[in-house]
């Protein structure tokens, strides 16, 4: 079932188009994560779809609520669409308790005070809070902060949680500790998630699917392995992960009907004398789980990714070989 549905959404703000009649589907009880360079339209597709801005054009609708539509002129406010955004800064009331800013939204919706209660205590628990609820938020944690925030948004129990790179203030543990929480949260409640995001690994690690955003539009939407491994056009594939261009290594005829990609871990060194191609490296780089090579290849730099135990010296002459090479059409941009 669609949860979802943007139709030819446009935005601009003055000569600049955020949005260039972008089309989208969100499934219900999905993460979707956006993905995409800086300035290419995620936080703007956010606002368009909770309301805080309004499109040039297009139609938006929520289960079966048409909740904006630029030619009926139809627009229903962000307070009546039933969803909830976090913002990556927290907005969390530094003068409220923890309790008062996860029950904000009910007081304001006029809710009984033992309704607020029981509510209140429910998504504590669920956002794993019990015994912080007379906290301040200085006394709180970077992750505490956001688990108020996240559980504010959820008490009123929206259609659709909006995140807009709520982890980034994070440390490395505390974002994959909140991703795991995300995903159980998700299951508890079936909710329909819109993630946007700047850290990749986080969006392969935590989506359903990945939308793919440049320019104002969305270029590819699939799974994150079939994002990664299977990436319908060169900025996709150059986007998602690090990527090779190994085109020049290929006849004339096949580098200008197609680009050749291949990702750093199919990327095969050896001392194999019966190798495809002799390289040497130029730089070695150790990553914990694996070590990271520059090589040089008939003229091209290559990056590879080999196991951590497996080394080569800089200045080593290495076999090299390549496995899974994407071909891409070069219409396909």
């Amino acid at each position: 079932m669609i949860r979802l549905k943007i139709d030819n959404l446009t935005k601009s703000y003055d000569q600049t188009v955020a949005l260039n009649r972008l089309s989208l589907s969100v499934i219900a009880d999905e993460i979707l994560a956006i993905v995409g360079p800086s300035g290419c339209g995620k936080t703007t597709l956010l606002k368009m779809i909770s309301g805080l801005e309004q499109p040039d054009s297009g139609v938006v609708t929520i289960g079966q609520q048409v909740v904006y539509n630029g030619a009926t002129g139809a627009f229903t406010a962000p307070e009546n669409r039933n969803m909830a955004l976090v913002f990556q800064n927290y907005a969390v009331w530094p003068h409220k308790t923890v309790f008062q800013n996860i029950a904000y939204p009910l007081q304001v919706k006029k809710y009984s005070k033992g309704d607020v209660q029981k509510r209140v205590s429910e998504i504590v628990e669920l956002v794993k809070l019990e015994g912080k609820e007379d906290r301040y938020p200085h006394a709180l944690s970077g992750g505490e902060k956001q688990r108020v925030a996240l559980a504010r948004a959820l008490v009123m129990s929206p259609d659709v949680l909006l995140l807009d790179e709520p982890f980034s203030n994070l440390d490395a543990k505390l974002r994959t500790e909140m991703q795991y929480e995300i995903k159980r949260i998700r299951k508890e409640l079936g909710l329909t998630i819109i993630h946007v995001t700047h850290d990749q690994s986080e969006a392969m690690g935590l989506s359903d699917r990945i939308a793919v955003m440049n320019k104002g539009k969305i270029i590819q939407v699939d799974r994150p392995r079939q994002i990664y491994r299977a990436p319908k056009t060169t900025f996709v594939a150059n986007f998602i992960g690090a990527a090779n261009d190994i085109s020049a290594l290929y006849s004339a005829d096949n580098a200008a009907d197609s680009a050749h990609i291949v990702r750093p871990q199919d990327v095969v060194l050896s001392n194999c004398d019966s190798a495809t191609y002799r390289g040497q490296i130029l730089s070695r780089t150790y990553r914990g789980s694996y070590t990271e090579y520059i090589v040089a290849v008939n003229g091209l730099r290559v990056q590879a990714e080999s196991a951590a135990d497996k080394a080569f010296d800089e200045a080593d002459a290495v076999g090299v070989d390549f496995k899974n090479v994407l071909c891409i059409a070069h219409n396909c941009f």
